[in-house]
C-alpha cells in the first residue's frame, strides 16, 4: 500500500483512520479474490468520491498483472462515466500495461421502464 499512500499525499487526500481501515479492506478483499478465497457473494464497498477507491484498484491491477503468481487471474473494473474509463485506461498505460486493458462500453439509447433500459453496445479499442 505505500505506492498506494504516496499517490494519495500526492493528491492531497488525507483520508481518516475509519476511510484508510476501508481501503486497506478493500485491497485485502481484492487480493481474496484474486486468490479464489473471497466468497462468491456479492460486495458492496461505499466511499465518499475522491477519496481512493479507483486508485486502489489501479494499484492493485498494476501489481496482479505484473505477479508471477497470478498469470491466469483477470480484473473486470466496472466505471459509471467515458472519462472514468479513459482516466483509469491512460493510467494503467501509463504504467505500462498497453496489451491487457480493453473497454467496452454502452450508451442508453432508449428507456423502456423505470427499472431497466435497452442498451446499445459499442465496442472501442484502448
Amino acid at each position: 500500500m505505500i505506492g498506494f499512500e504516496d499517490e494519495m499525499n500526492r493528491h492531497g487526500c488525507r483520508p481518516t483512520s475509519s476511510m484508510r481501515k476501508g481501503l486497506f479492506d478493500l485491497s485485502i478483499a481484492l487480493q481474496d479474490m484474486a486468490e479464489n478465497r473471497l466468497s462468491p457473494q456479492h460486495h458492496l464497498f461505499s466511499l465518499d468520491p475522491g477519496m481512493g477507491k479507483t486508485t486502489m484498484v489501479r494499484h492493485f491491477l498494476d501489481q496482479l498483472l505484473r505477479s508471477p503468481f497470478h498469470g491466469s487471474v483477470s480484473g473486470i473494473v466496472f466505471l459509471y462515466t467515458l472519462e472514468e474509463v479513459e482516466k483509469l485506461v491512460r493510467a494503467l498505460q501509463g504504467l505500462g500495461l498497453h496489451d491487457h486493458v480493453g473497454v467496452l462500453v454502452a450508451r442508453i439509447k432508449r428507456t423502456v421502464s423505470p427499472s431497466w433500459s435497452i442498451l446499445d453496445m459499442t465496442r472501442r479499442g484502448s
